[in-house]
């Protein structure tokens, strides 16, 4: 019971309030943002390679472009449950889905 209770808790926390995006370049947080938001934003970040955009919609957050030669963050799609991130190891530059205390993923007794 209890596990079916986490696992509904992690399931549905992208959808509560206090879940957001925040976007780091290295060891530096760049900004966040609310997820979802208020319809499509994309945001531009200097990276290590060049520009890396980042999209973020209702849908979750998703790099749409960065100058890395294989493309492992564009191909890694759409991110929306807290802990998930899209990750652009060459550039640096890291798009996390995290979630402040109005949105549990998971309660430990």
């Amino acid at each position: 019971m209890l596990a079916a209770l986490c696992v509904w808790i992690w399931a549905w926390g992208a959808g509560k309030d206090g879940v957001y995006v925040a976007v780091y370049h290295g060891d530096t947080r760049i900004g966040t943002w609310p997820l979802p938001p208020q319809g499509e934003r994309m945001i531009t970040v200097r990276g290590d390679l060049g520009p890396v955009r980042i999209v973020l919609s209702p849908a979750g957050v998703r790099i749409a472009h960065a100058p890395c030669p294989h493309k492992f963050c564009v191909a890694s799609g759409w991110h929306r449950k807290s802990g998930d991130a899209a990750v652009c190891v060459p550039s640096r530059v890291v798009a996390r889905v995290e979630a402040g205390a109005a949105a549990l993923d998971a309660v430990v007794q």
